[in-house]
């Protein structure tokens, strides 16, 4: 079915995303990462694509790579993809430095990570994933 909508309109993020996400499932993780790219070529604040590309760095061990698309994703226009996804441009903002903590903390740079953590609960305390990080 992804195969199919990617060839019919190679051009929508959302295909390229779902047809990445497909090849992460089989296994398929260069494939999975080009995809992912290419969903983020497309439209740069299409947030998911962030998110399973640098998990699919993580799967392959390249965490280098992993925290680099927290930090690009930080360098999009926050505010967009903030109003798109439902969420203010300071709780986007959060979640990638959150994202990027436990990059590090994955990374055996756990005192970093804490400190970063206990950072972000500071300025929000609602920020769940940090608190249960």
């Amino acid at each position: 079915l992804w195969e199919a909508t990617f060839e019919a309109v190679p051009e929508s993020p959302r295909a390229a995303y779902n047809l990445g996400f497909v090849a992460t499932q089989q296994g398929d993780h260069e494939r999975a990462i080009r995809l992912y790219e290419l969903a983020l070529e497309r439209d740069p604040t299409f947030l998911p694509a962030y998110r399973n590309l640098a998990s699919t760095y993580g799967k392959l061990k390249r965490p280098d790579e992993a925290r680099a698309v927290y930090e690009r994703a930080q360098r999009m226009d926050l505010g967009h993809a903030a109003r798109d996804w439902h969420m203010t441009p300071d709780q986007l903002a959060s979640a990638f430095r959150v994202e990027i903590a436990l990059v590090d903390a994955r990374k055996g740079e756990t005192e970093t990570a804490l400190a970063e953590l206990e950072r972000i609960v500071g300025e929000d305390p609602d920020t769940i994933r940090a608190q249960d990080a």
